[in-house]
């Protein structure tokens, strides 16, 4: 979850440093640190809080150095203060970490036992340490990283600076992402292809249990017998303007007003619209893979995606589908239906999606993967990639990269089904409609105000538009951190609407093309009765039904009911946008927040 970068340069690293850590910093911003080696003497600087609170203690302890490793943290073992801030030193070396060490206490308390001792409360000084005590043993720097990897256990990358190395940086991955970038000015290395992608051309990436030893235009990668391993040059293509915010006071609105750009790049690389043709090349391999059942596995955002792929596969392709939370998927002994198992995940990198991938395959699952990130672990993981090409997204609620989640997944189902060219055109051109009329929406205020102040908020609807009740409802909770709950219209009346009272507020979503359109309305009627406030997200051919409240927000008409998700989703990123903003929360970094999970 936490980011860690690291330069060696000809010059001085400090504001590399900086910079790295802002374009990590949606990785997590409970505290931040970086160390540097001057003349043999590591120097460090940590701070509570944003990348910015380092940058300002940094103004009055000018540093200089040629070297140096940087963290931006997500607190998982210990407080939120400086003591528990990374980087995290020792006699001979100072450390980042990125994930968790599971068996820590263990190994500490064998160092204490050796005369060891610890300021922190984290499991990454343990590491830290646990290095230093090998170094101690007389290894070498690159022996004492593998023999302390082996007893390392859990998912992790770290960056280790060594004061005796004024021109090496050492990184080892175990289950957490690293990228390194070298050109004749600098050695990089990164959680994040993002914050090097404008000092670099090429970049390599570290498998599992893989040691690097990184320096200015050079570098070497090692496995755990210390054997030399080649690597791939990678060209990355990143587009270096989606890491501002340019006009937008955020880059949560700049990614929700990006969405028509983001649809047209992802559905340009699956169809030509002219032609009406699919233009992706393994579509009879997908076909194959997928044509009775499919398991699809992922979490949080890409979960709910998963769930409205489910009513898609089943309604239009007659594709029986398993829909699994990667987290509770790795706890059980899943039996198999399908031969083929789709993973989502934004970043590619989301730990447990990444453990439900290795438990998929160990059973002979073929491996499907639908990602943003097509250098991530999932991906190079996995016998097809299905990019989703929404670009780069630093907000941490997803805005754009679910929405292309939803693109993509559709346009599988269609695929699947054979369905004519000319429909899949059709249909993509009046989802891209939809999504750039729903732009307009403004947000009332009365209507923030409604959701600020009602004690009890639940969002409700049926069927194919319950996944976006879901999402809706973690958007607003991630953003504004108010309580708020998802049910099912169906099933208020088993029980929920014991909460309906005068303060409450259901925010339900109807449409009239869906087949469920009299039996929500019904269900609004029941909650109405009752005293319970009613914010109805409904579209213009359903207003005459909706005059027991005075709360309503009108999305596009659309008319095949397979859509009609499509027409919600922006006014949803919205509602949770300004409620949020009003509350003068940040929007961009929620807290106790990372974008990219790579813990379990």
């Amino acid at each position: 979850m936490c980011g860690i970068f690291a330069v060696v340069s000809k010059n001085n690293v400090v504001d590399l440093l900086v910079s790295g850590l802002k374009a990590l910093e949606y990785r997590g911003y409970d505290s931040s640190g970086l160390a540097v080696l001057s003349d043999k003497e590591i120097i460090t600087v940590r701070a509570t809080g944003k990348v910015i609170n380092l940058e300002e203690k940094l103004k009055s302890n000018l540093i200089e150095s040629r070297i140096g490793i940087a963290h931006t943290r997500w607190a998982t073992h210990g407080k939120i203060n400086e003591l528990n801030a990374h980087p995290h030193v020792t006699k001979d070396i100072a450390i980042v970490l990125n994930g968790i060490i599971e068996n820590f206490l263990q190994i500490k308390e064998m160092l204490i036992s050796k005369g060891y001792s610890f300021f922190s409360e984290t499991d990454a000084e343990v590491a830290a340490v646990l290095i230093q005590y090998y170094i101690d043993l007389n290894h070498s720097h690159l022996e004492a990283i593998k023999e302390a990897v082996n007893i390392l256990l859990g998912s992790y990358s770290i960056i280790i600076l060594h004061k005796e190395h004024e021109q090496k940086l050492f990184a080892v991955k175990k289950g957490a992402p690293v990228v390194i970038g070298i050109n004749s000015e600098y050695g990089i290395v990164s959680s994040d292809i993002y914050s090097l992608a404008n000092l670099v051309e090429n970049v390599y990436f570290l498998e599992d249990k893989e040691i690097a030893e990184v320096s200015i235009n050079n570098f070497q990668i090692y496995n755990l017998n210390l054997d030399f391993v080649p690597r791939e040059t990678l060209k990355h293509n990143i587009n270096i303007d989606e890491v501002s915010k340019g006009e937008f006071e955020t880059f949560m609105q700049k990614e929700i007003y990006e969405q028509p750009a983001a649809l047209k790049r992802c559905r340009e690389q699956y169809i030509d619209i002219t032609s009406e043709k699919i233009i992706y090349n393994n579509t009879e391999k997908l076909k194959e893979k997928i044509k009775d059942n499919i398991t699809i596995v992922a979490c949080g955002s890409s979960y709910y995606a998963a769930l409205l792929a489910k009513h898609w596969f089943e309604e239009i392709a007659n594709i029986k589908v398993d829909v699994e939370i990667a987290s509770e998927f790795i706890s059980k002994n899943y039996i198999f239906r399908s031969r083929a198992t789709l993973l989502i995940s934004q970043s590619g990198e989301t730990k447990d999606t990444i453990s439900a991938l290795e438990a998929a395959k160990s059973k002979g699952q073929y491996i499907i993967s639908l990602v943003n990130v097509v250098e991530s672990t999932i991906a190079r993981l996995s016998d097809i990639v299905l990019p989703i090409y929404a670009g780069q997204e630093i907000g941490v609620a997803s805005t754009k990269a679910f929405l292309n989640q939803l693109l993509l997944l559709y346009l599988i189902v269609l695929i699947t089904k054979d369905v004519e060219g000319k429909k899949i055109k059709n249909d993509i051109l009046e989802i891209e409609s939809v999504i750039s009329e729903s732009l307009k929406i403004d947000i009332p205020i009365n209507i923030i105000e409604l959701i600020k102040n009602s004690k009890t908020k639940i969002f409700t609807s049926r069927e194919i538009l319950l996944p976006i009740a879901y999402e809706a409802c973690l958007k607003l909770k991630e953003l504004s951190y108010l309580q708020a709950e998802t049910i099912p219209a169906g099933e208020m009346k088993h029980g929920p609407i014991a909460l309906i009272d005068e303060s409450s507020i259901v925010i339900g979503i109807a449409n009239s093309a869906c087949s469920f359109y009299e039996k929500i309305i019904s269900n609004f009627y029941e909650i109405n009765s009752r005293g319970g406030k009613i914010l109805a997200i409904i579209d213009k051919n359903s207003l005459h039904d909706f005059e027991i409240t005075p709360y309503k927000i009108t999305v596009p008409n659309i008319n095949n009911k397979q859509l009609a998700p499509f027409a919600t989703i922006i006014v949803f990123q919205k509602i949770a946008y300004e409620v949020a903003k009003s509350l003068g929360n940040d929007v961009d970094k929620p807290r106790n927040l990372a974008k990219s999970v790579t813990v379990e």
